[in-house]
């Protein structure tokens, strides 16, 4: 945006330094790029902790989430 001579001549000067719409594509590039890669960094992370859970039959085990909301009940018992 405020970039004057970039120094590659097919990168255009910024926006504010006369660029024109050649920088305004060149914005718009960059923000679709920004927008592809958190997408596809999203799509994988959740693939990932999805293949994760499946292998660990889910995040917690049944026996230590009955645990872990028995302890719960029962801080809130004794806090009361």
């Amino acid at each position: 945006m405020f970039a004057t001579a970039a120094g590659y001549p097919t990168v255009p000067n910024g926006l504010l330094f006369g660029g024109g719409f050649t920088a305004l594509h060149q914005l718009g590039l960059e923000m679709f790029a920004i927008i592809v890669v958190g997408i596809f960094v999203f799509t994988i992370s959740f693939i990932a902790s999805a293949l994760i859970s499946k292998g660990m039959h889910g995040i917690l085990a049944v026996e230590g989430r009955k645990k872990n909301e028995e302890s719960i009940s029962s801080k809130v018992s004794a806090a009361r």
